[in-house]
């Protein structure tokens, strides 16, 4: 029986971590034949999945790594430069394999990137004047009609909805308030744009479905708000690419969130009240940009 394999197939991973072992615990299902398997045995198990990389495919080291979710952003070395230069680049991830991710987009084999010392080389950009995780390339602004406009502000709004839950602490509601996301998006008619608009309300709103779907499926306020991130980014750059019909919205930002890595949401109010750590941390946060109707 020692050293003796079998395979099984995991049919569920939990997604919370244990606090003390900092480790999830999985399921796999297995014919037991023979009864060779009892209940409390220890085993040593190895995962693969099913998707490979390519062999065009690139890995890099999650240390490489800034932001969180489908968007991530590296540093590359500039080539061909005097002097040692870096510039920052989004790059859509794939499976995580390990302590490292696929690539999906964004990098090319051959190039190198930062893969240490990340928060040091977004700072010293930040305090350039180049672009960072702070200060980011600016969204190009798109022209849509009144009514898109509107049938989007819809969707801020119920987004404001959830936002409210985290910062209340209220997990519940920031749930439910979910559904009214989905409700709005229902009623934005795609027909109203077209071309480079419609492309890029695609994108949107592929970003938002696909977020807002992951933060329904959390099981505590602390993953729902790791999701709720991901949303804001997308809120965000629906915001920035076409306007909304607010008098007033405030781009804030949280330079504490996940463990420092900070996060931006958008808000209606001035008042810095923050989803991320709720009453824990209210008022940490500062305003970064400022919306007014009729300007992105």
């Amino acid at each position: 029986m020692p050293e003796e394999g079998f395979k099984a197939r995991i049919s569920f991973i939990d997604p919370l971590l244990n606090a003390n072992t900092r480790a999830a615990s999985i399921r796999a299902e297995i014919t037991n034949a023979g009864g060779k398997l009892k209940p409390e045995m220890f085993v040593k198990a190895k995962i693969q999945t099913a998707k490979k990389p390519s062999s065009a495919g690139v890995t890099i080291p999650r240390t490489a790594l800034l932001w969180s979710g489908k968007r991530s952003v590296v540093y590359v070395k500039v080539p061909n430069s005097e002097t040692p230069g870096f510039e920052m680049r989004e790059v859509t991830l794939g499976n995580r394999m390990g302590e490292n991710y696929l690539i999906e987009s964004g990098l090319q084999a051959g190039e190198e990137i930062v893969t240490n010392g990340v928060f040091a080389i977004d700072a010293a950009s930040q305090l350039s004047g180049q672009f960072s995780m702070m200060k980011r390339p600016e969204t190009k602004s798109i022209e849509v009609s009144e009514e898109f406009r509107n049938q989007i502000t819809a969707v801020a709004d119920a987004y404001f909805q959830v936002k409210n839950g985290l910062v209340k602490d209220n997990f519940p509601d920031a749930q439910k308030s979910l559904a009214l996301i989905d409700q709005s998006l229902s009623k934005v008619n795609m027909s109203l744009v077209k071309d480079q608009a419609h492309d890029k309300w695609m994108e949107i709103l592929k970003g938002i479905k696909d977020t807002r779907s992951k933060m329904g499926s959390a099981k505590e306020i602390e993953e729902a708000r790791k999701h709720f991130s991901m949303l804001s980014f997308h809120i965000l750059e629906m915001t920035e690419t076409f306007g909304i019909n607010k008098e007033v919205v405030y781009k804030d930002y949280c330079p504490m969130a996940f463990g420092d890595q900070g996060a931006y949401w958008l808000s209606e109010q001035k008042d810095i009240t923050n989803p991320y750590f709720g009453a824990a941390m209210l008022n940490c946060g500062e305003v970064k940009q400022t919306y007014l109707k009729g300007s992105r």
